[in-house]
């Protein structure tokens, strides 16, 4: 399912689910608060899922939405790259059904973009701060690029 294009996006915002649309709904809400949420162009990739109205309707904020169906069984890696390759936008960033972006999030990538960087990235912080699990799976998994970090 493709949902009307107002104008070119800015930034494509891949999110992989198996749980259906549900399971990413708290995401879309961080990002329907985005400061440029008409620029950007979210892409959920799952495998077959039914969309409610009320679904269809909190999509609509954005500039442009993409649903595709992607056969998961033998990983991510390939739904991955067919969603890159289905994006529009000049700057592709993969968002998670648990990672809820601050409303400057998109705004920022994309200014960040316009430098003479390599390449850019977010700052990843904890929202779980009162498990111990949680900081132990953030440091393993995002230890790099947990805060405070300093551009350049």
């Amino acid at each position: 399912m493709v949902m009307k294009e107002n104008r070119p996006p800015l930034l494509s915002v891949i999110i992989t689910t198996v749980g259906g649309y549900e399971s990413v709904r708290t995401v879309i809400e961080h990002l329907k608060k985005q400061t440029v949420a008409d620029r950007l162009e979210v892409i959920i990739v799952s495998p077959p899922m039914r969309l409610t109205a009320a679904g269809e309707a909190e999509l609509k904020h954005f500039g442009n939405t993409i649903i595709m169906e992607a056969d998961m069984d033998n990983g991510l890696s390939d739904a991955w790259v067919d969603a890159v390759n289905e994006s529009s936008a000049p700057i592709v960033a993969f968002g998670e059904n648990h990672a809820f972006p601050v409303p400057e999030w998109a705004e920022a990538l994309i200014e960040a973009h316009k430098g003479p960087w390599a390449a850019v990235g977010s700052v990843i912080r904890n929202a779980n701060t009162g498990s111990i699990n949680s900081w132990a799976q953030l440091f393993m998994t995002y230890g790099p690029w947990t805060g405070p970090i300093e551009s350049g």
